[in-house]
């Protein structure tokens, strides 16, 4: 299951360089690599998934599961628009934490570029 995290914007937009320097300072050592491939940022952060609540007796199942294979480790995917209109930071079957950090990203891009997050 993928969750994005859109941001529109309409008169200031950070170019695909600004992008990458926020992403790099946002992450520090927390990014093992950054790529631009295609169309989109990809970002691998160190560690694999955590389950917070995998010990604590009626927690969701959604919550406590192991991930598919291939899905172990920590990524997201920044999307730039070609436009410059939106930025899509999207994660795929993450954890709590990698979820909650593309969350703080994207909120960032929204306050500095006075974009609207839409989620």
């Amino acid at each position: 299951m993928a969750s994005d995290r859109f941001v529109n914007w309409t008169t200031r937009k950070p170019t695909r360089e600004e992008v990458q320097l926020v992403i790099e300072d946002y992450l520090g050592e927390m990014a093992s690599e950054i790529r631009w491939e295609r169309d989109r940022f990809f970002v691998t952060l160190v560690g694999k998934h955590s389950h917070p609540l995998r010990r604590i007796e009626g927690a969701s199942p959604i919550l406590t599961r192991e991930p598919d294979p291939g899905w172990e480790g920590r990524y997201m995917e920044i999307w730039p628009d070609p436009d410059g209109n939106c930025l899509d930071v999207m994660t795929r079957q993450q954890d709590e934490l990698t979820n909650r950090i593309a969350d703080g990203l994207a909120q960032l891009f929204a306050r500095f570029w006075e974009g609207k997050l839409d989620e």
